[in-house]
């Protein structure tokens, strides 16, 4: 008889099971100067001598009001935490089943305006609608 599995609740995973997850994780590049692991929103890497590169990538998903704002200034924030400024963003937006073409240029609108704001260029994306949202 099989076990049944478990499930996970609903949020940010628990800090054992993230932990086992970045074991999975390959982490040898010597440019990494901070990797993936537990409490961290950005990975600084180094390009060339002083100069480091800060990338981070995180959802937004709890809010439906300004989540197009909320995107950019939640990643700015993650970039500028380890010290650096949040220059380019990837804006990844998806789309509930059935959405409109308004509701996509709010949102994107928002993150324009939002990365504007900052001094940020967005420089690609993803624009999908996806069932289940």
């Amino acid at each position: 008889m099989k076990k049944p599995r478990h499930r996970l609740p609903v949020g940010k995973l628990d800090e054992r099971y993230l932990r086992g997850l970045l074991k999975l994780v390959r982490q040898s590049d010597p440019h990494l100067i901070i990797g993936p692991r537990f409490g961290e929103d950005a990975a600084v890497l180094e390009i060339s001598g002083d100069r480091c590169l800060v990338v981070a990538s995180d959802p937004v998903t709890f809010a439906a009001a300004r989540i197009g704002w909320y995107v950019v200034n939640v990643n700015a924030n993650d970039v500028a935490a380890v010290g650096a400024d949040p220059r380019w963003i990837a804006v990844v937006v998806l789309l509930p089943e059935h959405a409109q073409l308004p509701l996509a240029r709010e949102i994107v609108g928002q993150a324009a305006e939002a990365a504007s704001h900052l001094g940020m260029t967005i420089v690609g994306g993803h624009t999908e609608v996806t069932p289940g949202l």
